[in-house]
């Protein structure tokens, strides 16, 4: 019997993801020809000398400008929910959290009572708000940088749009100038594109756009179009010429207004402040705009931060109603994993940028919680310091084992000579930190003008070394200098686990912290000979279907039997020590990472039908049975031999 024939697709499913992208395209130059436009009067208003403070007058047309910009963007958040979700099937969709089936068909308003449809929700929601407060948010903070600073100070127009585009500009342009860049590679204005990872807005250089006949017609066309329609809002008479020699000129960051705003302030050592849950509620509603109906928890408070974690992963709760607990920055810390793969899909990366725009609106309120769980942590400090002096010897053995001869002393003081910065070292428990208000766009400021923005170490001869934030609030160890940065995810995670499950996510931070040394030592500059013997090997773990950085840690103090054993009486899977390398080249310890994270998350699915389980369980362990056997998550109950999932 013939199989019925496919139904042909119209032609309007066809070109719904194309046209998708060019309504992100049309939506982006007016965004991108008033910032050039805003930029050029700020400029003008320095060249003429005007570098005194700003008026009241000033600051409403600034208000008012700020509006009209973002309202001419387009929401980015629903559309490429929409577009995410209604588009893509379960085989083609990003991570573990972006399955059609599991959001069941929605894109706003009712998410599935899984995990990932929850998951999914919330970023959503967050991203909405970020959006949607932009101009709010780009205002409040140059008036709060004015009367912060006071009128004496003389503060440039220039350095408070910079401030403010961060806010105003950041968010619909995020999404949409990535976009353009993935639909024609090669056929759009590099100009155009915006920094997404350090969050500021970045204009390149390239003088001209190299892209087909069409589409330069196009683009010429609505950026006349955006430029005649910018110059009668804004009362301005700017020309092409000038808008070019602007994108060719200016580099916009946030350094020159941070450094200025530094060395403009005075006493920002106030008292810590000590906020009850409803002061942080009122804090919230601030900040997101909106009705908090849920439950607010202190981070400190273990008891209720576990509560907290119970709501957020009932099937039967609305996600809004635990959305801005402060225990979100766990769980993001998370998954945040699952989703930084090394995966160029273009969707994957579409909600990533969501989860950190959302993620860098609540960096000041996680920076006041650092105080508290720098101060737990420190209960763990020894034994992470014990498990370091057991990953040198051990990489030190391994080492020598690799290298050549002539070597093996060398290598054996490399690793010898590194420490372990804990993240409790990093920023004093003696610092205070700034006194904070109600008013966000000030506590942002304060934030960053104190010294919680950086963290110095001392290496070669006592010169000090500054990394970013980024570096300790990020999910994977440093290596700076022979010194590996232990981030403030160990503590997040290992504080907020039971005293038995404590030792597994210990333990995977030790194969972390395993993995960025090795890594190290591999990549470090030896001898011709160790360097031949070094591609030999690779080689041959390559053929092997074998990762080539993988340093397989057999100490027995920290290996992951031992680990799963005492967490879960149950040996590990022997199979897990053979990943399919194909499937994704990460390193083992990575991988095991990913399962400890569905091994917390997987009560949550426990009451999903078996094939929404496994299609989770597919993504997260990135199709190899190896993983979901590990646990018995996601397989059948007759082969599962482990935990009921």
């Amino acid at each position: 019997m013939r199989a019925a024939p496919r139904p042909n697709r119209t032609s309007l499913e066809c070109c719904r993801g194309p046209l998708l992208y060019i309504v992100g395209l049309l939506c982006m130059i007016p965004v991108v020809t008033a910032l050039c436009a805003l930029i050029l009067m700020a400029l003008r208003a320095s060249h003429t000398g005007y570098t005194s403070h700003i008026d009241a007058s000033c600051c409403e047309e600034y208000v008012a400008l700020l509006s009209r910009i973002v309202n001419r963007s387009i929401n980015p958040c629903e559309s490429i929910y929409d577009f995410i979700c209604d588009r893509y099937s379960a085989q083609a969709a990003p991570g573990a959290l972006l399955d059609t089936r599991l959001l069941e068909g929605s894109w706003g308003f009712k998410p599935s009572e899984t995990l990932a449809g929850k998951l999914a929700y919330q970023y959503y929601r967050s991203c909405v708000m970020s959006t949607v407060q932009g101009e709010r948010l780009g205002a409040q903070t140059a008036s709060a940088l004015l009367a912060f600073l006071g009128p004496s100070v003389n503060f440039p127009l220039r350095l408070i749009v910079e401030i403010s585009l961060k806010y105003a500009i950041m968010f619909p342009v995020l999404f949409l100038s990535e976009a353009m860049f993935d639909l024609w590679p090669s056929s759009l204005p590099k100009r155009l594109h915006f920094s997404v990872h350090n969050l500021a807005v970045t204009l390149d250089t390239n003088p001209e756009p190299v892209m087909s006949a069409e589409a330069k017609q196009i683009y010429l066309r609505i950026r006349r179009d955006a430029l005649r329609r910018v110059n009668e809002a804004l009362s301005l008479n700017v020309s092409e010429l000038e808008v070019d020699e602007l994108y060719m000129a200016l580099r916009v960051s946030l350094d020159s207004a941070q450094d200025y705003v530094a060395s403009n302030l005075t006493d920002l050592h106030n008292l810590v402040p000590v906020l009850t849950a409803e002061e942080w509620r009122a804090l919230l509603e601030n900040v997101t705009r909106s009705r908090i109906t849920g439950d607010v928890f202190l981070i400190s408070d273990v008891a209720m931060l576990k509560r907290s974690l119970d709501i957020l992963l009932d099937a039967t709760s609305r996600p809004e109603n635990a959305v801005f607990s402060l225990v979100e920055a766990t769980s993001r810390l998370l998954i945040g994993t699952v989703l930084e793969k090394d995966n160029r899909d273009i969707r994957q990366r579409y909600f990533m940028y969501c989860h950190n725009a959302s993620y860098v609106m609540v960096l000041p309120l996680l920076l006041v919680n650092l105080m508290e769980t720098l101060n737990a942590g420190k209960l763990h400090d020894t034994m992470l310091q014990v498990y370091f002096s057991a990953i040198t010897k051990a990489v030190s053995e391994r080492a020598a084992t690799l290298v050549a001869q002539q070597d093996v002393e060398s290598v054996r003081r490399y690793v010898q000579r590194t420490r372990l910065l804990l993240p409790s070292e990093v920023f004093s428990l003696d610092l205070p930190l700034p006194t904070l208000t109600n008013n966000y766009a000030q506590n942002y400021l304060l934030m960053h003008a104190s010294q919680w923005t950086l963290y110095s170490i001392t290496v070669n001869g006592g010169v000090p070394k500054f990394i970013t934030l980024k570096g300790i609030l990020g999910r994977k160890p440093l290596f700076y200098n022979d010194v590996v940065v232990l981030p403030i995810s160990v503590y997040l995670v290992v504080n907020n686990t039971s005293r038995i499950d404590r030792v597994v996510p210990l333990a995977t931070f030790s194969m972390l912290i395993a993995d960025t040394l090795w890594t190290s030592v591999l990549n470090s500059n030896w001898s011709d000979a160790t360097t031949r013997r070094l591609e030999r090997r690779q080689v041959c773990l390559t053929e092997e279907n074998r990762t080539e950085q993988s340093f397989f840690f057999y100490h027995p103090e920290l290996s992951l039997d031992t680990a799963l054993d005492a967490a879960r009486r149950k040996h590990w899977n022997t199979t897990l020590k053979f990943y399919s390398y194909q499937l994704q080249r990460i390193s083992r310890s990575q991988l095991f990472f990913l399962l400890i994270i569905f091994h917390y998350y997987c009560p949550a699915t426990k009451h999903a039908p078996y094939g929404r389980r496994r299609s989770e369980a597919n993504h997260l362990f990135l199709r190899s049975d190896d993983f979901r056997e590990a646990f018995g998550c996601g397989v059948k109950a007759e082969n599962a031999g482990g935990p009921e999932c």
